[in-house]
């Protein structure tokens, strides 16, 4: 696994953030991963460290996994906080002083599963970073990961059971695969990155937990019906903001935010802005303060099928161009659109 780990982020140009789940046999685990690293080498920018029977992350296994660690990555952070929710982070707020950051996950469907509900959460994201912001003592805030569906109970007390035949294991969400998955993903890109979170991790890269299928395609085709090789539309909006990477996120409000919700990345004198219509009705959307010529492309029904198919293709497309009217375009979004508006600043 740490392998094919190292691998892929040398292949997307980032660094690993690798999750440690250490027992009471923790100084042998931390030798044999030392040797490990020796041999792989990966590019490690973070340590989360988390024990196994614990919510948050104690102090002295952070100070455990420094002292055989820190020379295999002299750059690393080491970071503590909790594998699971905001919820627990908040309940045993962690001890500060041997965390070089703090980290916890999120999902939206703890409680609600609707896409209504999801598009409610997207706020409560912000509310949590800001919270964590209050007594992590300016330590980063690392989300990590973001899914769509919880990957375990934290409350469990057992083994949870398998899926039945044929039936979709719990942490698999068929709308990863959907245009409401890519509007919610802008969502949590917008409200995550805006609130100041250091950084956020989102999903898996290959499989019904990615942003594209395998090339065998789903081992559950009848329910979820994915197209084998193909990516996901969530996989473009992640592009997109990659696109700005060294860039910067500047704030916008929208006047509905439960309809229409919209991201803004600078770089330089180049600016986009995302846009995403969370319902399933068409959405008429007035965007302000635009250069005088911006390129329009659209990912929606009309065109998903080619641009999960053909990603490289559908990339290549800048969009068409418009002429905003005194900085304001007015555009029609289809449901569960997303657009994207390039253009350069004076």
């Amino acid at each position: 696994r740490l392998r094919e780990a190292t691998r892929q982020v040398r292949a997307l140009g980032t660094r690993l953030q690798a999750a440690l789940f250490l027992s009471q046999d923790a100084e042998r685990e931390l030798d044999s991963l030392r040797q490990l690293l020796a041999d792989v080498q990966p590019p490690v920018c973070a340590w989360l460290v988390f024990a196994h029977g614990e919510e948050v992350t104690g102090g002295q296994w952070l100070r455990l996994a420094r002292r055989y660690l820190r020379d295999a990555e002299p750059t690393a952070q080491f970071v503590g906080g909790t594998n699971a929710y905001f919820t627990q982070l908040n309940r045993q707020r962690p001890a500060v002083a041997d965390l070089d950051a703090v980290a916890y996950s999120l999902n939206p469907q703890v409680h609600a599963f609707d896409n209504y509900s999801l598009v409610e959460n997207l706020a409560g994201q912000a509310a949590t970073v800001e919270s964590a912001r209050r007594f992590v003592e300016g330590r980063p805030l690392i989300v990590s990961p973001v899914t769509l569906r919880p990957r375990f109970n934290p409350a469990a007390t057992g083994p949870e059971p398998e899926p039945a035949p044929g039936e979709l294991p719990t942490q698999v969400d068929t709308r990863q695969m959907s245009l409401f998955g890519a509007c919610w993903t802008l969502g949590s890109l917008k409200y995550l990155g805006e609130s100041g979170a250091y950084s956020a991790t989102y999903y898996e890269t290959i499989g019904w937990r990615g942003v594209m299928e395998r090339e065998a395609g789903s081992p559950l085709p009848d329910r979820f019906p994915s197209i084998p090789g193909a990516v996901f539309p969530l996989y473009h909006v992640l592009a997109d903001v990659g696109e700005f990477r060294d860039g910067q996120i500047l704030p916008s409000a929208c006047s509905d935010p439960l309809t229409v919700e919209g991201l803004v990345l600078q770089q330089g004198e180049r600016r986009r802005v995302l846009l995403a219509n969370l319902t399933p009705m068409p959405q008429r959307v007035m965007v302000r303060d635009l250069p005088a010529v911006v390129r329009v492309r659209m990912l929606d029904d009309t065109n998903a099928q080619q641009a999960m198919c053909a990603p490289a293709v559908y990339r290549a497309w800048a969009g068409n161009v418009a002429q905003p009217v005194d900085g304001v375009l007015t555009l029609d979004l289809r449901p569960y659109a997303v657009a994207r508006l390039d253009g350069v600043m004076e």
